[in-house]
Parts: structure tokens; sequence; C-alpha cells
């Protein structure tokens, strides 16, 4: 977990070792929330996420949001 905050605004990651997902399969899943509701927030905020996972390679899942953006909000 990695978490900075500059001038420019807020980013992060989180990574993880484990069995990792298909992407684009999980989010569009009717029933789960979790990677879409993440998405949604940072997206209202200005910002932007990506997701980078494969079976068998662990999920990385990194996002900006501008200060500018979360000033106004």
């Amino acid at each position: 977990l990695r978490l900075a905050a500059t001038d420019a605004g807020v980013t992060g990651s989180v990574e993880d070792n484990g069995k990792g997902f298909d992407v684009k399969k999980a989010l569009e899943q009717a029933d789960s929330w979790g990677l879409r509701g993440m998405r949604e927030r940072i997206t209202i905020a200005g910002g932007q996420m990506e997701i980078v996972s494969a079976s068998g390679q662990g999920t990385r899942i990194t996002f900006q949001i501008p200060l500018a953006t979360m000033e106004g909000k």
C-alpha cells in the first residue's frame, strides 16, 4: 500500500502477489460493486484509476486524484 500527497494531488497504489483475476470480467459482474464503486468515486473526484491483474500474477490498483478537483468538492 502506498499513498502520497503533493501540491498537485494524491496518488496511491495497492499491490499484492495473490492469485489475480480477469479485470474486465470483474468490472462487468452485476452483483459486484467493490471495484466499480472505487472507480466511480475516483472518477467523480476528477481522478483516474488503473487495475492490472492476471491469473496467477497478482493485482495492482493505482489511482491519481488532482488537488484542484479535491478543493472543489
